[in-house]
């Protein structure tokens, strides 16, 4: 078991919710960031909005969807909603507090693969996920499976830090990007910019990408 799994089965069992936000909030206030990254990040994407018309169509893959709380919601449009974790504690979670959602499957994973045949997602979705990624070669093989199981032509959506982290040891530390880094990082693993943005100021770095 890689250490960085370790440390999200850790984590997760110890304020599972505090560790996807990155504080602490009540059952309810938690369920509502969920509700409205989902609005910001997804429904309000133009980008996402132009190339999926009909989300009832779509099957989404969450990679990294922690214990479900963007899952939730994209369960409600979406005809089907892919989760993936590193821990399984997040997963376990995950099933309990998503049990009435039929069209939702979550898989936990190693952290570099994913457990899925090619080409058998329309969009893959990632936020507060590889900004916590402590390794190049996790990040890369994460880029590289999210190709893989994409079908041709279709988006993925991914947040990568753009700050460098003040001390690698705490949890929430990761790899830093900026344009040339992160150009090489989506060039490799066989994508094609669609949009980007860079925000120096923020730990955030958007990119939008086709395969």
């Amino acid at each position: 078991m890689n250490e960085q799994k370790i440390l999200w089965e850790k984590l997760a069992k110890e304020n599972a919710q505090h560790y996807v936000l990155g504080r602490t909030v009540s059952e309810e206030d938690f369920k509502q960031t969920g509700k409205i990254d989902y609005q910001r990040f997804i429904l309000d994407d133009e980008i996402i909005s132009t190339e999926y018309p009909d989300f009832s169509q779509v099957t989404i893959l969450d990679i990294g969807c922690g214990n479900g709380r963007m899952s939730e919601f994209m369960a409600k449009d979406f005809k089907q909603v892919i989760g993936t974790d590193i821990s399984g504690e997040m997963i376990r979670q995950a099933k309990k507090r998503l049990k009435d959602f039929e069209n939702i499957e979550l898989l936990e994973n190693d952290g570099e693969t994913l457990s899925l045949p090619d080409n058998c997602v329309d969009l893959a979705f990632s936020f507060w996920v590889y900004q916590h990624i402590k390794t190049k070669q996790m990040v890369e093989r994460n880029f590289a499976e999210a190709f893989r199981v994409l079908e041709p032509g279709k988006l993925f959506k991914a947040a990568i830090r753009s700050s460098k982290a003040v001390s690698k040891e705490s949890w929430w530390s990761g790899i830093q990007y900026n344009e040339e880094s992160a150009k090489a990082l989506y060039k490799n693993a066989g994508f094609s910019l669609v949009q980007e943005t860079y925000l120096p100021n923020s730990y955030v770095y958007w990119l939008w990408l086709r395969k």
